[in-house]
């Protein structure tokens, strides 16, 4: 069976450029409404657009996701992303299954950093040359900074678990 470790979003643009893009909407409101002069109108639309108009980045810019899963000592990444062209008005995403991204084998790999260090390798070689990379924003220094405290070990012993409890072979002895 199959352990889902963690799960890496795939945003439309970064942060920044998501503020840029909502303070720029909210210029051209403020001009179309012709209340650039007037502070107190001004002081109004921009209260409105903001409670009513902006939106999150961190969720709403979600355009796909690598599921990081374990079976094993294998460890996949597993592609999902959305089938609609990718825009800033894009609303009522469906995600869809693309495939395997990468894959990882951890049998000869024994220390946490070490396998941090290749799962991250292997991600970041993945996304140089994925057609979903494109455009896109992945916050690569948080994916290696949290890598190194996942409990590989545990994680691998706990998918193996799993596949033992699968084939009938009885729950673990508690210690």
């Amino acid at each position: 069976m199959t352990v889902n470790v963690i799960t890496i979003p795939i945003y439309r643009c970064a942060i920044e450029q998501h503020s840029r893009e909502m303070e720029s909407a909210k210029k051209c409101l403020v001009k179309s409404c012709r209340a650039e002069e007037d502070s107190e109108s001004k002081r109004i639309i921009e209260n409105a657009f903001d409670r009513d108009t902006w939106y999150p980045w961190k969720y709403n810019e979600i355009v796909g996701w690598v599921s990081l899963e374990i079976s094993g000592d294998k460890l996949t990444g597993e592609l999902w992303y959305v089938k609609q062209k990718v825009s800033r008005k894009l609303i009522k995403k469906r995600y869809y299954y693309q495939g395997k991204a990468f894959e990882v084998f951890l049998n000869h790999v024994h220390g946490q950093s070490e396998i941090a260090e290749r799962i991250f390798e292997s991600f970041t070689e993945w996304w140089k040359t994925s057609m979903h990379s494109k455009q896109r924003y992945i916050d690569i220094n948080e994916l290696r900074a949290g890598l190194p405290f996942i409990d590989w070990q545990r994680a691998k012993i706990a998918s193996n678990t799993s596949l033992n409890l699968t084939r009938g072979a009885g729950a673990p002895l508690a210690g």
